[in-house]
């Protein structure tokens, strides 16, 4: 099954991608006789593919399935949201479910990146609330500290 069919028009370095409108092509007789089979599926999805690494959903697009959250939730029962650092190449776009990336990870990882002389370095948090609605949610940052616990200094 080919889905999102589309084009890029503009530079390589900066596509921009036009997707074209989903149409409903199927016969509505057809549609019809076979609604009753929904519930006994014969297709079995085997791989999820793309035109490039531009195009891809993965990882951070491929939602768990309800029994890997769940299993999630259930190894962290005693805490109120999990916490996901996340890498600057890993866009967070998802807000009704997790990426399988997390649910491979594991909730509340250590985070650390590698940052060059001058650079400004992004990085993310997702917050996945486990049983009620987060409200008033704050952040405090501390100063940088080495791996001996001493105050990071930027050597110039």
């Amino acid at each position: 099954m080919y889905y999102m069919p589309g084009r890029n028009t503009g530079r390589w370095w900066h596509p921009d991608s036009k997707y074209d409108q989903p149409a409903d092509l199927s016969d509505p007789e057809w549609k019809k006789i076979n609604a009753i089979k929904a519930d006994h599926p014969r297709a079995k999805t085997i791989a999820f593919e793309s035109k490039s690494s531009f195009h891809s959903f993965y990882p951070m697009e491929i939602p768990v399935t309800r029994e890997e959250l769940k299993q999630l939730l259930a190894e962290n029962r005693d805490k109120e949201f999990l916490i996901f650092p996340e890498n600057r190449n890993y866009p967070v776009r998802m807000t009704e479910t997790i990426p399988y990336r997390w649910f491979k990870k594991g909730a509340n990882y250590p985070f650390e990146g590698s940052v060059m002389k001058n650079e400004s370095y992004a990085w993310q948090l997702g917050i996945f609330a486990t049983s009620r609605e987060l409200n008033d949610v704050k952040l405090t940052f501390t100063d940088l500290r080495t791996e001996m616990g001493t105050q990071y200094q930027q050597n110039r």
